[in-house]
């Protein structure tokens, strides 16, 4: 704002997002820069094998009612860990001065599957089955305590023509009634590594 030649605030512009960085008195000549914002690209987590989210930013001092253009990705790379989410093109908006901060995708590994849910964890995994659900395997497990099973659970623990391997100090009880249906997993003493049981095994009542 200027009063008589005299610099006495700051204009704002007809939209609110432009500021005066110089004046030429004599002319009343104004050079209006653009206005500082910072575009920050929110954080996700999904599991491997999952689509990514869409990702969504917060854009910090953005007028109400303004946009900017631009787009955000990631490397694409489906691997356990963290993962920048990047500009895809730099974000533009001939009003503002964009700077952008990153956001982080953590893919996450997963060990087992229930009924299309998946878990970082067997021991998570197992607490989790319900009877008549299937807990698929995708990895060793090795537990140095007991796991109780519900009835009618079934653990499926073949990859390919691999057989998983369960370690454990006291094993899996199973319960007799309803029992569970357990395949393709050996079942190894985590002190010894002597095997307990290995193949097919339908068991009702017994430790393994």
């Amino acid at each position: 704002i200027i009063a008589l030649g005299v610099v006495v605030g700051v204009y704002l512009g007809m939209h609110g997002n432009v500021v005066i960085a110089e004046i030429d008195k004599g002319g009343f000549a104004w050079t209006i820069a653009a206005k500082a914002v910072t575009v920050t690209a929110k954080s996700y987590e999904k599991w491997v094998d999952d689509d990514a989210p869409a990702f969504e930013y917060d854009a910090e001092d953005l007028v109400e009612g303004e946009t900017l253009v631009g787009t955000l990705t990631w490397d694409g790379e489906d691997t356990a860990g963290e993962h920048d989410i990047t500009q895809a093109d730099d974000w533009t908006n001939p009003n503002y001065a964009i700077t952008y901060n990153k956001g982080t995708l953590t893919v996450k590994a997963y060990a087992a599957v229930v009924d299309g849910t998946k878990y970082a964890t067997v021991t998570e995994a197992l607490a989790a089955a319900k009877s008549g659900e299937t807990v698929k395997l995708l990895a060793d497990f090795e537990d140095i305590g007991t796991v109780t099973l519900p009835a009618g659970v079934t653990i499926d623990g073949l990859d390919g023509e691999t057989k998983h391997t369960i370690k454990g100090a006291s094993g899996f009880y199973i319960p007799r009634a309803g029992g569970c249906s357990i395949k393709n997993i050996q079942f190894v003493d985590i002190h010894d590594n002597s095997v307990w049981s290995e193949g097919d095994i339908a068991s009702y009542g017994e430790d393994y």
